[in-house]
């Protein structure tokens, strides 16, 4: 007799589960049974429709602190399996990986149809039955097996395997089985911002801001979008995600600041403004920005500190000394 599997779930994480058991273990009869009608679903949109399939990113220390919670966990976990080890699993089933300048690694192909079809060809070519529109209805341990419930029929197993994600039924059988489940929280979201000071800011993008928020340690750095929310783009998403739980505490209600630095330290743009009134007395402040300031955003800065945008250089100097470089919002 063959032990039996069941994997639940018909996304990234149950297909890779399921492949690599049968093809770990030969002469285990692995099941992958997904509650819909469409199999993964999320890597045909993830990274614009192209699946951003992993990170450049190859230190185990580096790699653990790009997570919000679950450090200890997580070092142990990567020791087993981590980035290195996704290229080459891909690559030994013939899919490349790019690394684009921010590290996302995306297929070659551009196209997030390589990855599906990866796994759907491996599973048919391991005879790995794939079960759609089977969604668990209850697991139940039946002496030294499981009985697996589905919406169309009942199937006994030696293992389950839950990769269903963000799914409360499957949160609520995996407690009903004694496993303990940390209520979970928004995360990766947008700020949504109610403020008039961003209202003509609308559609400026900048490539590398420093969120903060007030009265903690917690921030985060790259690109910057102000849309009709308030603010998105990583910069925001990755601040949302590392704050999740201490911005539901407050019911997603705080105060934050903005850097619009880049790389630049606070005294390295005063030495540039400095070097402007040395060398550029007569020119306006309209003619001058940081690469990484959009015009229009430099343009507003000024007018938001009563600075006119066609002052000169030589006028400049006296407000030199209490120009801000963080604009707080709520």
């Amino acid at each position: 007799m063959h032990e039996k599997l069941v994997v639940i779930g018909g996304g990234a994480a149950g297909f890779f589960c399921a492949v690599n058991a049968a093809r770990l273990h030969p002469d285990l009869q692995v099941l992958l049974v997904e509650k819909s009608n469409k199999l993964l679903a999320k890597v045909k949109v993830s990274g614009g429709g192209r699946c951003n399939t992993t990170h450049a990113c190859f230190e185990l220390p580096e790699l653990v602190q790009k997570y919000p919670r679950g450090q200890n966990f997580l070092k142990k976990t990567f020791h087993w399996f981590n980035t290195n080890d996704t290229i080459e699993w891909f690559a030994a089933r013939g899919v490349d990986l790019k690394t684009e300048a921010d590290g996302r690694m995306f297929p070659t192909t551009n196209n997030s149809q390589t990855i599906i079809d990866c796994f759907l060809g491996k599973t048919k070519a391991l005879g790995i039955p794939v079960l759609k529109n089977h969604g668990v209805t209850s697991i139940k341990k039946q002496g030294d097996s499981w009985l697996v419930t589905t919406k169309e029929q009942q199937f006994v197993c030696d293992a389950v395997v839950m990769a269903a994600g963000s799914s409360k039924k499957v949160w609520d059988l995996s407690q009903s089985l004694g496993h303990a489940v940390i209520s979970p929280v928004p995360s990766l979201f947008t700020f949504n911002i109610k403020d008039i000071r961003i209202k003509d800011l609308l559609g400026i993008s900048v490539s590398n801001a420093t969120v903060k928020l007030i009265d903690t340690n917690l921030e985060a750095s790259g690109p910057l979008l102000i849309t009709h929310w308030g603010m998105s783009g990583p910069a925001i998403l990755k601040l949302s995600a590392f704050s999740a739980r201490l911005l539901a505490e407050c019911q997603y209600e705080t105060t934050f600041v903005v850097s619009w630095l880049g790389d630049y330290t606070e005294d390295q743009v005063r030495a540039l403004f400095e070097d402007q009134i040395k060398h550029k007395p007569m020119a306006q402040l309209s003619s001058f920005r940081l690469p990484e300031v959009p015009k229009r955003l430099w343009l507003y800065l000024l007018d938001t500190l009563d600075i006119p945008s066609d002052k000169r250089w030589n006028e400049f100097s006296k407000k030199l000394k209490s120009f801000k470089f963080w604009v707080k919002s709520e």
